[in-house]
């Protein structure tokens, strides 16, 4: 999620399954200047008892304007 947060294009296959298009994604965006958003974060914990190999979840939001807390 920092990655993405920071728009730095530098997601591996380890990271991020689509990596390639993500970090595309992150280029364009930040040529552009959007900002980026994180809306949630979650992982497959969070919906089965067993922890022991979770995968992670995120949803941005890639925005013109003025940075949002």
């Amino acid at each position: 999620a920092k990655s993405i947060l920071a728009c730095a294009a530098e997601l591996d296959a380890d990271q991020a399954c689509g990596h390639v298009a993500i970090n595309g994604l992150l280029y364009a965006a930040r040529q552009r200047h959007l900002n980026v958003r994180l809306l949630d974060l979650r992982n497959s914990g969070d919906t089965q008892p067993d922890r022991s190999r979770v995968v992670g979840y995120g949803a941005f939001a890639l925005y013109e304007g003025p940075v949002r807390q």
